[in-house]
């Protein structure tokens, strides 16, 4: 009984994690192209949980903002998937507003504990510094 007590506790005390994931970012790491990430999009819950519990990160990971070019025909559950202009249009700067955008709310209202970003857009830095104040 008292084990059961502490793996409650432990998973209790997890803070609270959003993501908020550039697909084009997320294609290049993996090696892929956009058409092929809907079959890494549908593994990405467990993919994150697993990365950041592997680096010592105990965070519940509530929910996946998804910017993608790609017209999302797919529901995936805990996902919010936004839509932004391919970057051949606009060098990503609808990726960037939609992204900033949604960090900046997120860190006003304390939604959650921490908040990840994955994406390679050096324009994010100063968006992640105030979100960070």
């Amino acid at each position: 009984m008292k084990r059961q007590h502490s793996s409650y506790a432990a998973a209790a005390s997890s803070e609270s994690c959003i993501a908020l994931i550039d697909s084009r970012f997320l294609a290049w790491l993996q090696g892929q192209a956009d058409v092929a990430m809907d079959t890494v999009r549908a593994q990405l819950f467990p993919m994150l949980g697993s990365a950041m519990a592997h680096n010592g990160l105990d965070v519940n990971l509530r929910r996946i903002y998804w910017y993608s070019d790609a017209t999302d025909e797919h529901v995936q559950e805990g996902q919010i998937a936004r839509q932004v202009l391919p970057h051949s249009q606009d060098g990503g700067l609808s990726m960037l507003r939609a992204l900033g955008a949604d960090l900046k709310r997120l860190a006003e209202r304390g939604a959650v504990d921490h908040i990840l970003v994955g994406s390679d857009d050096e324009r994010l830095i100063s968006l992640i510094d105030e979100a960070q104040l």
